[in-house]
């Protein structure tokens, strides 16, 4: 009897243990829900500690991610949740892309912030403007030819 409860007793006390090994993994490792407040997001961003926001940027909703230092720079997983553009919902929505960011900048002030990152997202957003590139220069290919014929 005396060595049952010695063998429940000790699956208890592991049991215990790796609950609190695992609570203590969630509590280091889950972001700070900053919600919509850039300013906490910012303060979590100079000291590249986990946070989480959701921005809005031209009608679209992103997901902004701190997951912490990587090769020297702060971490950042940016994900695309609420495209309302149907044209683009299904290229960019639920895309994600991970960028290296230097935390001297603000968020909202980073140069060239696709050049720091990688991703199906960050490929989509490229093929997109390149279409929109092209299709301007098509439209205006017409009156360069004009231009050059009376030139000529």
């Amino acid at each position: 009897m005396k060595r049952k409860k010695k063998f429940i007793f000790l699956y208890f006390a592991v049991l215990l243990f790796i609950l609190l090994v695992i609570f203590s993994y969630f509590l280091l490792t889950y972001p700070k829900a900053c919600n919509y407040d850039e300013k906490c997001f910012q303060e979590n961003f100079v000291n590249c500690k986990r946070a989480r926001v959701y921005k809005f940027s031209d009608g679209n909703l992103y997901e902004f991610i701190i997951v912490g230092k990587r090769q020297g720079k702060c971490g950042v997983v940016v994900k695309a949740i609420d495209i309302p553009n149907p044209e683009l919902k299904e290229k960019l929505e639920n895309k994600k892309m991970t960028c290296l960011l230097d935390t001297s900048y603000t968020i909202n002030e980073i140069p060239e912030m696709l050049d720091y990152c990688t991703g199906p997202l960050k490929e989509a957003l490229l093929e997109i403007m390149l279409k929109r590139f092209y299709e301007i220069f098509i439209s205006n290919l017409q009156n360069i030819t004009q231009e050059l014929e009376k030139a000529v």
